[in-house]
């Protein structure tokens, strides 16, 4: 979703749900969660921050998860 917020301003947000694998550390699956919320310029730059959740036992630990900041450029 990306609505139109100003003259050439746009809010985006992506979610996401799904299954994650871990490959070659035998039994590894759970559940993957994710959601992005960023802003587009007029220039079609998105500044971001992504929020993901892991939930699967790695090193004796239930969840995990990571935030990211990033920039993305649309060339088409």
């Amino acid at each position: 979703m990306s609505p139109i917020v100003g003259d050439d301003t746009r809010i985006t947000l992506q979610l996401g749900l799904g299954k994650a694998l871990g490959l070659g550390r035998g039994n590894l699956t759970g559940d993957y969660k994710k959601i992005s919320v960023g802003i587009q310029t007029s220039d079609d730059i998105i500044l971001f921050v992504e929020f993901n959740h892991y939930s699967f036992p790695i090193n004796n630990q239930r969840d995990s998860g990571n935030i990211s900041l990033g920039h993305s450029l649309i060339t088409f």
